[in-house]
């Protein structure tokens, strides 16, 4: 060790020189305070200890201690008084200013001893320094580096929430990131894409994943794409980007430009709302599916849901940090409370319903903090005709030329295609962003599957009716396409514009089974416009101007309209 002796005593300094030579430890010497204090204020390194003697002239052992001490701040440099004081008082004096005392005459070993004792303290105090300056460095690298991650999130949820009258929102992250996520965005021929959805965690863990979700639905949007597609492109990439432990519960809602009618896809995310203009709940929208990560890719389910609007009519989207919060009492808010704020007609009747909530949540919390993200959206039922002038490069038609096209598709072609996917590439690669793909995908999803399983494979739907229907349903659909050697389906579908310059679909799908009694199909009701409609003949009836069966339920005939 590097040992510094103040004495101005020659006979004392060179007594300890001895000593510390003998146990090979090296020594600086100083007769004076202030010698000592010049010596430490030029010197490039601190001396490991110091033995100070008290009583000195001009400049005494407490002094010389202080300004040493002050001179090397942030440096720990133990000073061991030497006294033949043995006075409280003195002794008491030399502990709070110095770290330790010898009474003279000086024993060898109890030098020794001291010096191994604060030696081993020095050790621990600098091990001690460079983990905190390590620490403070790393401090200061992630307060940057999260500055710009902040940065970097700021930009992208702020441009990726597209501003409408008909659209107002909630966001309040617990801490700095937040894992709900809200998106906007307009629809290529008017009507609005809307995606709120909720990570696994909080902060910035569960953040990281709205990065590709964000970029996903903002392309995918722009090109007019479904929501069932969207959907499975985002389930696509949180697989492959985010940890297996990591799921986004979400809802992913597309608004149609005449804003009487939504497509849903919704998983492990609350249910939604429908309210009416007076404020009065009319339906929930009830999550059909998991959350997002939790499927892999070929077993993920995109089935979409749509329900019709009522002008005025409002959606109201949220995560669950609205309904779980809890206060002081430990009660949770609920869902029965936040349905119970439209179980009769609002009074005041707002514009829109956020701040009626967020009241209503905040009054119920009565200041106590929020415990997780909070995100709600309140989407208004009405028409917007606003085009996305960023989607120029996809086409829209005006003015179509009439066409049409048919196919025919055997056993060797029912068994390898699904020709649904491939039949939107191709109405949408004529009519571009004119088409609404999500309606549309669920009318030829819809023809197809009646044609393929009712009429070809005789499947019946009662066998979805137990809790494992759906999986003996499609077990058995299965078996029976693979069994099958006869049979064929054709698909015509007619592009035309009528006398009134209405663009519309005319789809025409016929079998080969053995038909139905599709007169009995014409007298079911259809369903109250402010439940979802699943797929059936219903769901049909509700997309398409008309639905007509002909040739003993073999034929099946529907014109969409492609203004809507």
């Amino acid at each position: 060790m590097d040992v510094m002796v103040v004495d101005d005593d020659p006979c004392a300094l060179s007594l300890i020189e001895a000593i510390l030579e003998a146990t090979s430890h090296k020594a600086v010497l100083k007769q004076a305070g202030k010698e000592a204090v010049d010596y430490l204020s030029s010197s490039d390194k601190a001396p490991d200890i110091v033995f100070m003697d008290v009583l000195m002239p001009n400049m005494d052992g407490f002094e010389t201690a202080k300004a040493m001490k002050a001179s090397i701040h942030g440096t720990h440099l133990p000073v061991v008084f030497l006294t033949a004081l043995d006075d409280v008082l003195n002794l008491s004096k030399c502990l709070a200013i110095g770290d330790d005392v010898i009474t003279k005459p000086v024993e060898p070993e109890v030098l020794i001893a001291k010096l191994e004792a604060h030696g081993r303290f020095v050790d621990l105090y600098n091990q001690v320094k460079e983990s905190n300056d390590e620490l403070v460095f790393y401090h200061q690298k992630v307060a940057f580096e999260r500055e710009i991650i902040e940065h970097v999130f700021d930009g992208l949820l702020k441009e990726n929430i597209y501003p409408h009258d008909s659209v107002r929102y909630h966001v309040s992250p617990k801490s700095t990131f937040s894992g709900d996520l809200l998106l906007v965005e307009p629809r290529p021929m008017g009507g609005l894409y809307v995606m709120i959805s909720d990570g696994t965690g909080h902060g910035l863990a569960p953040a990281v994943g709205s990065i590709p979700i964000t970029w996903v639905f903002s392309h995918m949007t722009q090109q007019g794409c479904s929501v069932a597609d969207i959907a499975k492109e985002v389930n696509k990439i949180i697989v492959s980007v985010l940890p297996d432990y990591m799921f986004v519960a979400s809802t992913i809602l597309e608004l149609n430009r005449a804003g009487d009618r939504v497509v849903v896809w919704s998983g492990g995310m609350p249910a939604g709302l429908i309210v009416s203009k007076k404020g009065k709940l009319k339906k929930t929208i009830e999550p059909m599916h998991c959350p997002f990560g939790v499927l892999s890719d070929d077993k993920f389910d995109a089935r979409v849901n749509f329900y019709d609007l009522a002008e005025d009519d409002h959606i109201l989207l949220y995560t669950d940090g609205v309904t779980e919060c809890l206060n002081s009492a430990g009660e949770m808010f609920g869902d029965e409370r936040l349905y119970d704020l439209f179980k009769e007609p609002v009074s005041k009747n707002p514009v829109h319903y956020v701040d009626y909530v967020i009241g209503a949540v905040e009054s119920f919390l009565n200041g106590k903090d929020q415990q997780d993200d909070t995100t709600l959206v309140d989407l208004k039922a009405t028409s917007i005709l606003e085009c996305d002038d960023r989607t120029e490069h996809i086409g829209t038609v005006k003015t179509a030329m009439p066409w049409c096209l048919q196919i025919k598709m055997g056993p060797v072609e029912l068994k390898a295609n699904d020709p649904v996917p491939q039949l939107i590439a191709m109405v949408k690669a004529s009519l571009g962003s004119h088409c609404e793909e999500s309606a549309v995908s669920i009318v030829f999803t819809e023809l197809y599957s009646n044609a393929l399983e009712h009429g070809i494979l005789k499947l019946d739907s009662v066998l979805k009716e137990t809790d494992d229907g759906f999986l003996k349903y499609y077990q058995e659909r299965e078996k029976r396409l693979n069994a099958l050697t006869a049979g064929c389906v054709e698909i015509e579908v007619e592009f035309f514009t009528n006398d009134e310059g209405q663009e519309k679909l005319r789809i025409k799908v016929t079998d080969s089974g053995d038909g139905f009694d599709y007169e009995a199909i014409k007298n079911t009701q259809l369903p109250d416009s402010s439940k979802a409609c699943g797929y059936g003949s219903s769901a049909l009836r509700a997309l398409c101007e008309s639905v007509e069966y002909s040739e003993g339920g073999n034929v099946v005939t529907v014109v969409y309209p492609l203004d809507s």
